[in-house]
């Protein structure tokens, strides 16, 4: 485990979290999964936001059929790559709106800037990052 792995947990960013935006701390199921908190952990170690695709961006407590579809790779005889989907299914929004896909990508997000004050491209508001995803 590295150094900054021991940074990204989650009860330390939860505190980071309220301190630095006064609020509460947020739902278990609005703050993404440890791959989704660790991936944008590390983009804002590196000063930045980043880019997360759509379908990596999971609850902590995702419900049924919320989770990326699985992919098996294949190299056919003439040398091309395909890549076939498992059968049962794809990967969906969460089932109760737009808004709670969202709130579970500004969350992560905000998790994580609380963590590097040190960065002056991280001086937001909450109210702006909101406006944003409204």
């Amino acid at each position: 485990m590295s150094f900054s792995e021991v940074l990204c947990e989650r009860p330390q960013l939860e505190k980071e979290f309220t301190a630095k935006w006064g609020i509460a701390k947020p739902q278990y199921r609005d703050q993404g999964s440890d791959a989704l908190l660790r991936r944008q952990y590390k983009f804002c170690s590196k000063g930045e936001i980043g880019f997360i695709h759509s379908k990596y961006i999971i609850s902590a407590l995702p419900e049924e059929g919320e989770r990326p579809i699985k992919t098996r790779r294949k190299i056919s005889v003439d040398g091309w790559e395909k890549r076939r989907r498992k059968k049962n299914g794809q990967h969906q929004l969460p089932a109760d709106s737009w808004r709670d896909y969202t709130w579970c990508s500004e969350t992560p997000v905000l998790m994580c800037l609380a963590a590097f004050p040190q960065f002056p491209q991280f001086n937001l508001k909450k109210e702006d990052l909101d406006s944003f995803y409204d």
